[in-house]
């Protein structure tokens, strides 16, 4: 499951990667996979993980840092990742249905409740600190609140309770860098978030709801129907947060609550390549915001196979914002 989780991160950011091959040592240099091959394999070895876990018992105590030895809660954790890898490939599926119903269906055998959300482990150990606070104290300065982000958490009547659970003030109140900012005067990471045992929270009850609102909303048509279709979803994430309703009122608001609640997570950049929402400004107001990494040289230098650093925008992602 975790090899499937970090593979499959892999061909969100690079696309083609090398897989099939990687660890075979009479290959030199390794082809790389299509991305969408990838995605494929990826979910095959989920399904296997899937069918482990049906018939596993729990791992010897204290080895299980996350779930404590719960295979249920991993066999969920394996759903919701299938469900969000499938959303990676909806954007080039010429049957979209297809591929939100397979969502669906992952979802709703995915996280059950904010108990079975995967947290990464940390402590006050230097060598077992958030990855977050490493690059704070590495990089001090580097680091701050960005203004669209501030600015919806700020929108609502009474400041939403997250805003304080990221950030930490600057001057009393919570101030966000436009793109192209620089640090001074701006907020950083809340004591919570830049706290060196602070446990990241990677796949959660939260975003399965989102994920089950979003294919909800595509396979009710949009529109009203699509809405009604969400909402329960959307409900049931919010309470998880102890934040009060909101209407869905289009895709849009499943995707912006879905940019908030995932904060530091690596799936805002895939939600936001695939459904251009929310409506981001790069830095200059010209340009595009990065749809890949391009391949580094260190790997071009490794293996012949890598090409250049790559095109614009991966396989699963042609349309672009």
């Amino acid at each position: 499951m975790l090899e499937a989780w970090l593979v499959g991160q892999t061909a969100d950011v690079w696309g083609d990667i090398p897989y099939s091959q990687a660890v075979d040592s009479t290959i030199a240099a390794p082809a790389l996979d299509p991305q969408l091959q990838v995605y494929a394999t990826i979910q095959a070895k989920l399904d296997t993980a899937i069918i482990f876990l049906g018939t596993a018992t729990a791992p010897p105590s204290g080895e299980d840092v996350v779930y404590g030895g719960d295979v249920t809660k991993w066999k969920a954790l394996a759903n919701t990742l299938k469900a969000r890898f499938y959303l990676h490939t909806v954007e080039s599926a010429s049957d979209k249905a297809a591929i939100y119903n397979l969502a669906s269906t992952s979802a709703a055998l995915g996280i059950a409740d904010t108990s079975g959300d995967y947290r990464t482990f940390h402590s006050t150990s230097q060598t077992e600190s958030n990855l977050w606070s490493q690059f704070i104290i590495a990089w001090p300065d580097y680091l701050s609140a960005g203004k669209f982000l501030v600015d919806l958490l700020n929108t609502t009547p009474t400041a939403d309770p997250r805003l304080a659970q990221y950030f930490g003030q600057a001057s009393g109140q919570f101030v966000g860098a436009a793109p192209g900012q620089g640090a001074t005067g701006v907020s950083g990471l809340s004591a919570t978030r830049s706290d060196p045992a602070f446990r990241q929270p990677l796949a959660t009850y939260v975003e399965t709801q989102l994920i089950r609102a979003e294919a909800a909303w595509n396979l009710a048509g949009g529109g009203a129907a699509g809405n009604a279709a969400a909402q329960p979803f959307v409900t049931n994430a919010r309470n998880a947060q102890s934040l009060g309703p909101l209407i869905v009122t289009g895709l849009a608001t499943i995707m912006t609550e879905k940019y908030a609640a995932l904060f530091q997570n690596m799936e805002v950049w895939n939600d936001y390549k695939r459904t251009c929402v929310p409506a981001l400004v790069p830095a200059g107001g010209s340009g595009a915001i990065p749809a890949r990494l391009p391949y580094p040289l260190s790997e071009r230098n490794a293996n012949s196979s890598i090409p250049g650093p790559g095109p614009a925008r991966n396989a699963n992602d042609p349309n672009g914002c």
